[in-house]
């Protein structure tokens, strides 16, 4: 209930982004949101974009040559796991993370 945070979930980003980007907009206070704006924000946050983004960005390539990371920083852009499955989150966090 702290009003200086938004929880914002993929799920429903994925769901709706347009309706989430205009709370987002909404909370940081802009006021001059038009269609035009929500969809450049879309375009410039697509997952296509994104990945593109991981992969040309040269900080994460030296990274991943040292081995701090091991993969892409951007996975698949959808929700859930590629396998299908719901991650490795357990049970009870599930639950707590279901109940916000």
């Amino acid at each position: 209930d702290d009003p200086d945070v938004l929880l914002v979930r993929f799920e429903e980003l994925k769901r709706n982004p347009s309706r989430v980007i205009e709370q987002i907009a909404a909370f940081i206070g802009m006021d001059d949101v038009t269609p035009t704006k929500i969809q450049n924000v879309m375009d410039l946050t697509s997952f296509d974009r994104m990945k593109l983004a991981d992969e040309q960005d040269m900080g994460l390539r030296f990274m991943r040559w040292l081995g701090v990371l091991r993969r892409a920083h951007v996975r698949q852009g959808e929700v859930g796991s590629a396998d299908g499955s719901r991650l490795t989150f357990s049970t009870e966090q599930l639950a707590a993370l279901e109940s916000l």
